[in-house]
């Protein structure tokens, strides 16, 4: 015999009388009653208080979809604010920050979901008055792709905007390295042990990713290897010759609560930028940083598997199937011919 739902398993709609939320397993289900018919729709969402005010929502437009045959208008700013608050459970701060800058950039929050034309007109006007390069552009409505995806599967809007047409064409652009000269100009710019001089003389020694660096715990580093957190979860370790300069960096990391103190990339992005222009050299990222490195390991004829596995580079082919993994002590000697 089925158990009779409780009270609490059902949440009806405010305003409406034949609209109601309802618990069936651990998910959240929308009930609208039309002349005498049901229609059931799935929210996707847990049963959870946190999902109460935005499965009510979505309740709202499956009501005025099935009765009044058309959706009332939301402000896209309260629904971004809904998106954020379910992003910010899965994503980094840094990564928070970005959509809430694509959002800024691009949209404004009284943007209605009544009016597509309008949304997308709005859109390629900004677009076109942007002094933005054109792949920073991209990469900001690659964001703001995703929270209109969110809209599309929670049926708020029919049709995502940000599409290919609406995408400027990307240049591929080759990262400039630094030199030795501008790297020890760096290390001398910051005091020696500050956040700063740590994270960019990892790098040099590494090729490890700023954010790569950001992740690292105290128990990723050991004596003989760092345990690196990459892309996509995947775990790759960077030997620690004994007696060398990464040995005496890791020892200094490893006697810290935390090894790098930043959260997030922006902050020491700033002051890496910043110094190279009260050093007089051509502003750049931490990626040079680790295009340095990579050209060291190419320069010394180093093994290129080996090469990608300290990277954390895939080929195309490795990438769909599996990265071959090569032992730590054959790792250490090809590091050795450096």
């Amino acid at each position: 015999m089925s158990r009779r739902k409780s009270d609490t398993d059902i949440i009806p709609h405010p305003l409406f009388r034949y609209a109601y939320l309802k618990k069936r397993g651990n998910s959240i289900y929308m009930h609208v009653h039309f002349k005498g018919k049901e229609v059931r729709r799935s929210t996707g969402l847990i049963w959870h208080l946190n999902n109460r005010q935005r499965a009510l929502r979505m309740l709202e437009i499956l009501h005025d979809k099935i009765v009044l045959g058309s959706v009332k208008s939301i402000l896209i700013g309260d629904l971004f604010e809904d998106f954020l608050n379910l992003k910010s459970k899965s994503v980094t701060l840094s990564t928070v920050k970005k959509y809430k800058q694509s959002f800024s950039h691009w949209l404004d929050y009284d943007l209605t979901t009544d009016d597509p034309d309008r949304l997308k007109k709005h859109l390629i006007e900004q677009i076109s008055k942007s002094k933005l390069h054109v792949n920073t552009i991209n990469k900001s409505l690659q964001l703001l792709s995703v929270f209109f995806n969110y809209l599309v599967s929670n049926n708020f809007i029919d049709k995502n905007p940000v599409n290919s047409s609406l995408m400027p064409k990307s240049v591929q652009l080759t990262p400039t390295q630094f030199t030795d000269v501008e790297i020890d100009a760096l290390l001398n710019h910051f005091e020696q042990g500050s956040e700063m001089h740590s994270i960019i003389k990892l790098i040099a020694l590494t090729g490890l990713r700023i954010q790569e660096v950001i992740n690292l715990k105290r128990e990723d580093l050991h004596k003989d290897y760092l345990q690196v957190h990459g892309k996509g979860g995947y775990l790759r370790q960077i030997p620690v010759l004994e007696g060398s300069e990464l040995a005496l960096l890791v020892k200094h990391l490893k006697s810290k609560p935390k090894p790098i103190k930043y959260q997030i990339t922006d902050y020491p992005h700033t002051k890496l930028v910043k110094a190279c222009r009260a050093l007089k050299l051509k502003a750049r990222g931490f990626h040079s940083i680790r295009k340095y490195f990579e050209n060291k390991l190419i320069d010394s004829g180093i093994n290129i598997k080996v090469a990608a596995q300290i990277l954390g580079h895939t080929t195309q082919v490795q990438s769909k199937n599996y990265i071959t993994k090569l032992k730590l002590s054959e790792l250490k000697k090809e590091l050795e011919k450096l």
